[in-house]
């Protein structure tokens, strides 16, 4: 134990005060932006699993499915909001350390903006939506850039290794991977003491890198799915990952490049004030780095492959749209999270070309500009996050109160005993014209897991759990018999939750749920 403790001491010393800050601001952003779900167990896009880590094997993520299978042996794997969140923003902290190490990130502000803005992007209050595996998530996350800075310190093996297991918890990091390294290229190309050549050798090594991850992951996946024999979901693809038709990647590539450049961006936040912060920082980042090219007459093979670079980032950024085999696929907010460089990299860029041209007065009030819009994004995704809680938290109280009140009605029936069987006609159809639309109030919070309101939520295919879970009301479900759909009384019932819309019928309760 004593060994343990001075081994964490030693690398704690070990982190420079770039390092430390970045730690620091994003636990501080972190509990800022998530505190409000830290003591709650809200509802979300997968309603009810308490316990569990959805699907494994059967689409891909057999390092997840692993992980759950000795998780659960030695603790069980529980829905338990403080545990998963604290432990996935430790994750994310070192991620954000890790980020800056590879980066070589010399400012104070940089550093602390890079740890604030990986805890509060709203990627990672989306991926709280599926809190039951959050946590692993984040270590995929946190695999896929110490791969990165494994392989950029020539350590290759270690790098594929880390890598393949992070595509093993979830694939969509690898994006990540793709956009750090691709960074570090295009840091090196505005580098005019660095040579165009190991430039060019280290993008290769990158590439090489992936590909073999690429392969390894495939053939450990394959094995995982003989092994195992789990039930192929077939869920965005990612069951059938690596078996891509040739044929349909320049379609795939063109996608990715569409979503980039959609100002919605997926649903991560669409207040108009948003997006002109973010131009606002873009072109300001633009015209300091152009300057800086100018300046230092940088070669036009540089430059060339400085634009090569700038061209591929938003396929880097969007490699999940080619990984997909699904031609039905939905690239959800939470496989976004690379799309956190497009702030990250052109403020990098910011100050690798500002360091001694900071004296020219353009310059200067260009970067103090950025740092302020900077800022203030960060505090805008910190307010989003915290009413996207708010929302679901809203929403959660209409749901239990709609099912407190089912459940009133099913047990004041005259007649009613509690062994008496409970069928349900027309689930998924439920219309309740006085449930409040939440979406009404908070309209500009999109945020995957939280864009839904009661109405959306009632009728997902895991109520009956989320009844007796929220209320405690569990009795025995069966199918809806024959003769009782046939039967006149029963075409004679309302829809709930009408009147006449509950009755016992042939001993049985019968809830009309829908026409």
């Amino acid at each position: 134990m004593d060994y343990i403790v001075d081994k964490v001491k030693f690398k704690i010393e070990s982190l420079n005060k770039q390092q430390r800050y970045a730690f620091l601001s994003c636990l501080i952003a972190g509990f800022l932006a998530h505190g409000y779900a830290l003591c709650n167990n809200y509802i979300y896009h997968d309603a009810t699993i308490l316990n569990g880590l959805g699907s494994t094997f059967g689409i891909g993520r057999w390092a997840l499915g692993y992980m759950g299978v000795i998780n659960d042996a030695l603790l069980g794997n529980y829905h338990l909001p403080f545990f998963n969140i604290v432990l996935s923003l430790i994750f994310i902290a070192i991620s954000a350390v890790i980020t800056v190490d590879i980066l070589c990130v010399k400012g104070s502000f940089l550093s602390i903006f890079i740890g604030a803005i990986f805890a509060v992007y709203p990627v990672v209050t989306s991926t709280f939506a599926y809190n039951f595996s959050a946590v692993f998530y984040f270590m995929a996350l946190m695999l896929a850039l110490l791969s990165v800075r494994q392989s950029l310190n020539n350590k290759y093996i270690s790098g594929v290794i880390l890598l393949t297991l992070s595509l093993g918890f979830y694939q969509a990091y690898f994006s990540v991977a793709l956009t750090v390294s691709l960074t570090v290229v295009m840091v090196m190309l505005l580098d005019k003491d660095i040579k165009l050549i190991d430039s060019i050798k280290k993008g290769v090594s990158f590439i090489a890198s992936f590909i073999v991850s690429l392969l390894l992951y495939l053939v450990i996946n394959k094995l995982s799915v003989i092994i195992m024999k789990p039930p192929a979901t077939g869920y965005q693809g990612a069951d059938e990952m690596g078996t891509l038709a040739i044929a349909k990647i320049p379609s795939r590539i063109i996608q990715s490049y569409l979503h980039f450049f959609y100002i919605k961006w997926n649903g991560i936040n669409k207040a108009t004030c948003m997006w002109v912060f973010i131009i606002a920082f873009l072109i300001s980042a633009a015209v300091t780095i152009l300057i800086h090219i100018y300046r230092k007459k940088l070669a036009i093979q540089n430059i060339l492959f400085f634009a090569l670079c700038v061209v591929i980032m938003p396929l880097a950024v969007n490699i999940v749209y080619v990984m997909s085999t699904d031609d039905n696929y939905s690239v959800h907010t939470l496989m976004r999270y690379a799309t956190v460089f497009v702030l990250i990299m052109p403020a990098l860029l910011m100050e690798k070309t500002s360091d001694e041209a900071v004296s020219f007065p353009i310059e200067k009030a260009l970067n103090v500009f950025a740092a302020l819009l900077l800022g203030t994004i960060t505090l805008c995704y910190i307010y989003s996050n915290n009413v996207a809680y708010l929302k679901m938290n809203l929403v959660e109280e209409e749901m239990n109160s709609f099912f407190t009140v089912m459940q009133s009605r099913i047990t004041g029936l005259d007649g009613y005993n509690d062994d008496m069987p409970v069928c349900f006609s027309g689930e998924s159809k439920i219309v309740d014209n006085n449930l409040y639309d939440m979406n009404e109030m908070y309209e500009d919070t999109v945020i995957l897991g939280y864009e839904y309101n009661a109405r959306d939520l009632i009728n997902r295919e895991s109520w009956l759990r989320y009844m007796a879970y929220h209320t405690g009301f569990a009795p025995t479900v069966i199918d809806v018999p024959g003769d009782i759909l046939e039967s006149e009384e029963f075409k004679s019932m309302s829809a709930y939750p009408d009147d006449n819309s509950i009755k016992i019928i042939n001993g049985i309760i019968t809830v009309k749920l829908s026409e």
